[in-house]
């Protein structure tokens, strides 16, 4: 849907093979490299999260009406107001989000939820309220989604994992949890699309996925 009437960037990579220095990658607009945080677990003294080189704080410099929000995990060594973001789900980690550390089998075990499977579904009602009230008010916004999924542990709905259960495995995946809570994450994007749709707002909002 996204593909259909949009840029395909298909030789496109992220910043770093892990989280924490990609996190910090977009949100100061600079390479890891440059940042000096290249791994998981370094020391990020040396980083001024107080910069006004950040994506909310350069679009309130633009103009000073624009609301921001960041919904699901953070992963960083500050808090996301620090950085400018009005409104937000706190410094979050990958255990907000249903992570077993201390068991690596556990991870990559299928579990089932019903009800929010990774906050998924909850991330994108926080999202979809916040884009509601934007337009009530006729602000501009910046909203940043950085859900759990489809981070371990592995978590979907059953009806989802009921869909892929008898399907044919891929030829490189072939974790039926994975491919579950893959969809579950696409159909949360397809709510997102629906909201920006229904509020007449798909003409004039960039959506970078």
């Amino acid at each position: 849907r996204l593909s259909n009437t949009a840029f395909i960037f298909s030789n496109a990579y992220a910043s770093a093979p892990v989280c924490a220095p990609s996190r910090y990658s977009i949100q100061f607009g600079k390479t890891p490299a440059r940042l000096k945080m290249i791994r998981v677990g370094m020391n990020t003294n040396h980083i001024s999260h107080n910069s006004e080189l950040t994506i909310p704080k350069q679009l309130k410099k633009i103009n000073s009406n624009y609301k921001t929000a960041h919904f699901g995990k953070w992963g960083m060594d500050s808090t996301p107001n620090i950085l400018g973001y009005d409104v937000s789900d706190g410094a979050t980690k990958n255990i907000d989000g249903v992570f077993n550390y201390q068991s690596n089998k556990l991870q990559w075990m299928n579990n089932i939820d019903n009800e929010d499977p990774k906050q998924i579904f909850g991330i994108t009602q926080r999202a979809i309220s916040f884009i509601k009230e934007n337009k009530k008010n006729e602000t501009p916004f910046f909203l940043q989604i950085s859900h759990y999924a489809i981070h371990s542990d592995i978590i979907a709905r059953e009806k989802t994992y009921e869909k892929f259960k008898n399907k044919a495995p891929g030829k490189i995946h072939e974790n039926i949890g994975l491919a579950a809570m893959t969809f579950d994450l696409d159909e949360s994007i397809g709510l997102i699309l629906d909201t920006l749709e229904k509020l007449d707002l798909k003409e004039n909002t960039y959506i970078i996925y």
